[in-house]
């Protein structure tokens, strides 16, 4: 087990007032099982996604995570959904975290420069990004988006051919491409799971939407 991994079941198992803390433990113990998956060739990719979304839930968020590679493969950006903890934030889906902190560390000054830097690069995600999500990355310099969980009530890439003519020629002229990653489906359906566990656990009883 990792270290983050096990910090986060051993403080779960304290704390015991955070949506998931009973469950992260039993979760992180599952999940062990499955990192040795890496035969396809996003897996590496989605194994981070899901550390990062462990730290979503471990903070009372939902769990999400994500993670933007440069066209070598290289990590350039990992983030966690932060959308209930400290407090309400509802911009910060993983995705839409992953490219805020990216854009506002490497601090782009012309679209050329963007696209020089981010050119071939890749969002991945835990969960298939929401219409907020999608469009977002849409108008960033991040050339592909692939997601490991489908996401039926909310998720966009499903659905984009039917998007406003202006987004979809953004999408063409672009070069992007979307989709479902291409990873072990095993790591896919512990995704979903961990999402939806965290989404009925709804952050807390502050946060039961009526």
């Amino acid at each position: 087990m990792s270290r983050q991994l096990q910090h986060i079941a051993e403080r779960a198992k304290r704390r015991g007032d955070r949506p998931l803390d009973s469950d992260l433990p039993e979760l992180i113990e599952r999940y062990e099982k499955l990192r040795h998956l890496n035969a396809r060739p996003h897996d590496p990719f989605i194994h981070i996604c899901i550390e990062q979304a462990f730290l979503a839930a471990n903070s009372g968020s939902f769990a999400v995570g994500s993670v933007i590679i440069d066209r070598r493969g290289r990590v350039l950006q990992r983030s966690a959904a932060r959308v209930l903890q400290p407090h309400l934030r509802t911009d910060l889906h993983a995705e839409m975290h992953a490219l805020t902190k990216l854009e506002e560390r490497r601090c782009f000054t012309s679209r050329d420069q963007l696209r020089e830097a981010l050119g071939g690069s890749t969002l991945f995600s835990s969960l298939e990004p929401c219409p907020m999500c999608f469009t977002r990355w849409i108008l960033s310099g991040v050339t592909n988006v692939f997601y490991a969980a489908a996401e039926p009530l909310s998720g966009m890439v499903e659905v984009a051919e039917r998007m406003p003519t202006i987004w979809t020629q953004i999408i063409h002229d672009g070069g992007k491409a979307f989709g479902a990653a291409d990873c072990s489906p095993k790591l896919a359906a512990f995704c979903l799971e961990l999402f939806v566990r965290s989404q009925r656990a709804g952050g807390g009883p502050k946060w039961q939407w009526k």
